[in-house]
């Protein structure tokens, strides 16, 4: 794979699983083509660079008086690229884990609220019901309400999600055994009601003749030979729109930070759920402390009768 290719899938994956903006898009394009340029003037191979030549890189942009907000885009892009290429099994080790952005205050994921992820699943289950639908169209439903069960379900990746196989999900255990990050395995609790919708997923596939039972769960004619990540995501946003749910608020990415959040906000312990996300550093998880730290700040300041006092 040449750096053209590995930009093309960065972006794809920033695109359909963060849901950014074509202005982000387009920032990280730039960030990341002068960070390759950087490199090509040093003869260094992209997947080859080490922590010592991205702070080289920084150190050069510094020189310029470039404005902290903007070194601080540039440096994330790249962050976010050498991230990517880990998670995909491009590259062994991150040269980029190490390398701190300008502090610029917290940046923090966004989270769907409970009643919202309920909303959008009743929706979508409703939807499967409608007598006008052809066998095709219930069939895609179906397996997007699995899609979404499964990810709220378990706080998957996007790429760990599209990847189940049909051997992954049957069977009587409510657990999934996932191959993630660096290839770690890590087993996965599944709910009964994920389960049950995946059963009658298979179920309408058995009996279509649109549809053919292959060694994955969600089979497409894609290269991959399955769903791809830009096809789910184009799915979750337009029945969001359908739903009566702000799009821009949804994503994939978005699902998993709602299974993080509201795990956690239930009283799981933190080290469980960094187990179950597939996190190798804590630190990761603890963005979601981070989260109820805020809103049980807002409800004290809107509720405690010291604070309603001028």
């Amino acid at each position: 794979m040449k750096f053209d290719q590995y930009i093309e899938s960065f972006i794809e994956m920033l695109s359909a699983e963060r849901d950014a903006s074509e202005n982000t898009l387009t920032a990280y394009k730039s960030d990341i083509n002068q960070y390759f340029s950087f490199l090509v003037k040093k003869k260094i191979n992209l997947i080859d660079a080490n922590t010592s030549d991205i702070r080289k890189w920084i150190s050069k942009l510094s020189e310029t008086g470039i404005a902290s907000s903007s070194l601080a885009r540039k440096i994330t892009a790249v962050k976010q690229l050498y991230h990517f290429l880990f998670e995909e099994n491009i590259i062994k080790l991150n040269p980029a884990k190490t390398i701190e952005n300008p502090r610029l205050g917290r940046s923090l994921p966004k989270v769907l609220s409970e009643e919202s992820i309920t909303r959008l699943l009743d929706f979508i289950k409703n939807k499967t019901k409608d007598g006008n639908l052809t066998d095709l169209k219930r069939i895609n439903l179906q397996r997007l309400l699995c899609q979404v069960e499964i990810l709220y379900a378990t706080g998957f990746r996007v790429s760990e999600l599209i990847g189940l196989t049909i051997n992954q999900v049957l069977g009587e255990d409510l657990f999934i055994t996932i191959k993630g990050k660096g290839r770690k395995e890590r087993l996965v609790p599944l709910t009964e009601l994920a389960k049950k919708e995946i059963l009658e997923y298979i179920d309408m596939i058995k009996i279509s003749k649109n549809i053919n039972l292959s060694y994955y769960l969600f089979p497409s004619g894609s290269k991959s030979g399955h769903i791809t990540r830009q096809r789910f995501a184009q799915d979750l946003k337009a029945v969001s729109i359908e739903a009566g749910l702000d799009p821009k608020s949804i994503s994939p990415h978005v699902i998993r930070h709602a299974f993080a959040s509201h795990l956690l906000s239930g009283g799981a312990d933190l080290r469980v759920v960094q187990q179950m996300l597939g996190h190798s550093d804590i630190s990761t998880t603890q963005i979601y402390t981070h989260i109820l730290d805020d809103r049980l700040k807002s409800l004290v300041i809107k509720h405690h009768p010291l604070s309603l006092k001028k």
